[in-house]
């Protein structure tokens, strides 16, 4: 197979579109859970539930395969090296975000089970300022980079 024609452009579809279907169904089934169970839904939930459109990082990376994401950039059609660029400046954001907010969930459910205890609780506000922080740097880094 020459350098022009290698493509992993199966692969990366499948992985995505794997990894867009396990969030998805992950998350109506955490929320079919709690109203099985009639538990108050809690940060934690609203959190996970909020990280299902951040996943169209995975929409994207779909997206991008047909427009030249599994080729080397010399083989890339002219008109598509922009909105490849673009497509990986929107990504990087939508990607911080997105690995951000199941941190973050995680912390909220760590927070409802073991809150009571006063130690664990700061340092569970300390994580979460580190994790908050690490958003914004990221986030504004991939901005002005």
């Amino acid at each position: 197979m020459s350098e022009a024609s290698e493509t992993q452009a199966p692969v990366l579809l499948r992985l995505a579109g794997t990894m867009l279907a396990l969030s998805v169904v992950s998350v109506i089934i955490r929320f079919w859970a709690r109203i099985l169970m009639r538990s108050k839904l809690w940060w934690d939930d609203w959190l996970a539930l909020a990280s299902i459109p951040v996943v169209t990082i995975c929409a994207i990376v779909i997206f991008w395969t047909s427009i030249g994401l599994r080729k080397h950039a010399k083989y890339v059609e002219p008109r598509n090296i922009r909105k490849s660029l673009q497509l990986l400046y929107a990504g990087e954001v939508i990607y911080d975000i997105g690995i951000s907010l199941p941190k973050l969930s995680a912390l909220f459910f760590y927070a409802r089970i073991f809150g009571q205890r006063k130690g664990y609780r700061g340092m569970l506000w300390v994580t979460g300022g580190l994790v908050i922080g690490w958003i914004i740097f990221a986030v504004c880094t991939a901005i002005w980079q």
